[in-house]
């Protein structure tokens, strides 16, 4: 027998190695082979753990996306009909809850958390068509819609806001001596 490394080729390969071969699909197996099969392969892990799904992210035509909405249409949904049981509602509610804090329920929400620490010190009336904008951290300065969203800013980053403050005091300058009737 010659010895060496041979290179696997369609003509030597055994079906078995093959990727999706369908070998012994269809064979019926006895009670106890199927129990031999059970006991060998428990304790296992799946061989899809930890990898992510293979029809997850796959591009699906319309007329594919129509067709699972179709089917899809009039069956209940997965969780219609189930209800917590009492140790779970105990676990999710009160002050077991991950969102309870000293008596309160925390609001989710990073965007509100940081508009609640700035300060609401208003330098004039709100009029029709107006947005407050922040001068700073405290001072708000109600000025028209299209001036206010004309600069993309932002107060807490610091970005552009050298411009659009600007901008806003330019306006109330402008809106102020008109309502005297300076010029």
């Amino acid at each position: 027998m010659p010895t060496g490394i041979y290179k696997r080729t369609e003509k030597n390969t055994p079906t078995c190695f093959k990727r999706g071969h369908k070998k012994n699909k269809g064979i019926p197996r006895s009670e106890e082979t199927k129990n031999k099969i059970s006991i060998a392969t428990r304790g296992r892990p799946s061989p899809l753990k930890g990898r992510p799904s293979p029809l997850k992210n796959i591009p699906r035509s319309i007329e594919t996306k129509e067709k699972i909405s179709k089917r899809n249409k009039g069956k209940p949904g997965w969780n219609k009909g189930k209800h917590h049981s009492k140790e779970q509602l105990e676990k999710i509610s009160g002050k077991n809850s991950v969102l309870w804090k000293g008596g309160e329920k925390l609001r989710i929400g990073r965007a509100s958390a940081k508009r609640r620490s700035l300060g609401h010190s208003f330098i004039n009336e709100p009029f029709e068509d107006s947005e407050g904008h922040h001068l700073d951290k405290d001072y708000v300065l109600h000025i028209p819609k299209d001036i206010h969203r004309s600069i993309s800013h932002n107060l807490i980053t610091g970005k552009n806001m050298d411009l659009i403050n600007v901008k806003a005091l330019k306006w109330i300058i402008n809106y102020l001596k008109e309502d005297t009737g300076d010029e």
